[in-house]
């Protein structure tokens, strides 16, 4: 694959100090789980503020879904389910090209109780906010569906809920890109663990400084265009392919990319991987400082590179 100039100039404007201002924003609201609805309502107000600044409508998608709301009582932690109204976030860059299918990029934006959420999944929804950054100044033949999803954390409703809706509207897409942790890297031996080693055919390095790419068969085409576009316009981003054979492991079905995958919807996942690497993950400790956001920028690189080099093409 060739590089585009006007993609790959775009590309190179992904801004790191951009990205790390989103990071400290969504952790700085603390713990933000669906059931707690003042600490949603702010990341819902902040999302919708940053969208509408770049010049883009966002609009809220509801639905009903039961949410955990925990308390401490008598010094013990205890927990209510609660029927409630949810929201994703949603925004689209329309392009030139009416009839063909949208291309959908999604990052959900609720964390666990434990945790402030900067790399899960603070580092996925700044990648996106910077995607949205990018998509408001170009022109683009086909469309791009940005979805910033709720309670993925808990049962991955809020996809499953989007995915609903567009199957009741008999809407048609192109695939999916979920993203979901894209900011912990470390270069120490020993790193990176994983539920199994197959040689020869899943036996990812041991140093974790990359991402995984988790596609299933019929993803197969968008996990190609991600790798190649990773390639040939931000060589620095490192990638570990699980293309095509992730539905294989029981692990690579925890995230909103799985929604698509049960409705026969292509999508792809990008990860660092989670507590296959990250000590941070849903604790107290997943902060800023923990974030490498040199790492997080080659990979929000790779991701614009993908979406806008397909977007471009008639």
């Amino acid at each position: 694959m060739s590089p585009r100039p006007a993609v790959a100039a775009l590309v190179a404007t992904v801004d790191e100090a951009r990205l790390r201002a989103h990071v400290a924003r969504i952790a700085g609201f603390g713990p933000h789980p669906a059931g707690e609805p003042a600490a949603t309502a702010a990341v819902l107000a902040w999302l919708e503020g940053e969208l509408r600044g770049l010049g883009l409508e966002p609009r809220r998608e509801t639905f009903d879904a039961v949410a955990m709301h925990r308390e401490v009582r008598d010094g013990a932690p205890f927990v209510t389910p609660v029927q409630g109204t949810q929201h994703n976030v949603i925004v689209e860059h329309r392009g030139s090209d009416a009839e063909a299918p949208a291309l959908e990029v999604g990052a959900h934006y609720d964390s666990v109780y434990e945790a402030p959420g900067a790399d899960d999944n603070g580092s996925g929804v700044a990648a996106l906010l910077e995607l949205a950054r990018l998509l408001a100044t170009a022109k683009t033949d086909r469309t791009v569906r940005l979805c910033f999803f709720a309670m993925e954390e808990e049962g991955l409703a809020g996809s499953a809920a989007h995915v609903r809706q567009l199957q009741a509207r008999g809407e048609r897409i192109a695939g999916a890109i979920a993203l979901d942790m894209l900011g912990f890297a470390s270069s120490k031996p020993g790193s990176q663990t994983t539920p199994l080693r197959v040689p020869l055919l899943f036996d990812p390095p041991t140093q974790g400084d990359f991402l995984v790419d988790c596609g299933n068969f019929a993803s197969g085409w968008l996990g190609n265009l991600y790798e190649a576009c990773a390639v040939a316009y931000v060589p620095a981003a490192r990638f570990y392919s699980i293309n095509r054979l992730a539905a294989w492991f029981e692990d690579a079905v925890r995230s909103d990319h799985a929604s698509y995958w049960r409705a026969g919807i292509p999508a792809i996942l990008l990860s660092d991987t989670a507590e296959m690497r990250n000590p941070n993950y849903h604790r107290a400790t997943d902060t800023p400082a923990t974030v490498d956001f040199a790492f997080l920028r080659s990979n929000a690189q790779a991701l614009a590179a993908t979406v806008l080099h397909w977007a471009s093409t008639p």
